[in-house]
């Protein structure tokens, strides 16, 4: 008890910051948003593109995609190099066969394409660079 009036301003200081993160945790914690939600997809089950067929058609349409982060999982795959922006033009690819992956939720301000193990993101906005890119896709498909 002695201990208690002795450090008093630093028992309250402490209850404070105790307070205040407690705070934090209860009430400013990010919700999870059922509309821009994403789907657990069993990749057993998804069309699977090899990689070599996913680069040619791509540098078909002058996109070679010389860039990636491997060794890493899912690969990412683009014709630039990193770091790369929500605007650029990049290819998720997962080699895997087994397991369960999300492409995470899909937003309007880009444009993506989803197609088995494949995932197409491109936000920028020079509309030659999306035709040779739906080019590409369309010949995935």
């Amino acid at each position: 008890m002695a201990l208690l009036v002795r450090y008093r301003i630093s028992l309250v200081l402490v209850l404070a910051a105790s307070a205040a993160v407690a705070g934090v945790f209860a009430f400013a914690r990010p919700t999870y948003d059922r509309e821009r939600g994403s789907e657990m997809l069993d990749v057993a089950e998804l069309h699977h593109y090899p990689l070599a067929e996913v680069k040619a058609a791509f540098a078909k349409q002058g996109l070679p995609l010389r860039y990636d982060n491997a060794p890493s999982e899912p690969l990412w795959l683009s014709s630039t190099s990193r770091p790369w922006s929500t605007d650029a033009f990049y290819v998720h690819y997962v080699a895997s066969s087994t397991g369960r992956l999300s492409w995470g939720p899909e937003y309007d301000d880009v444009w993506e394409a989803r197609l088995g193990n494949v995932r197409v993101h491109y936000g920028g906005h020079d509309d030659a660079m999306l035709a040779r890119i739906k080019s590409a896709v369309d010949e995935l498909r």
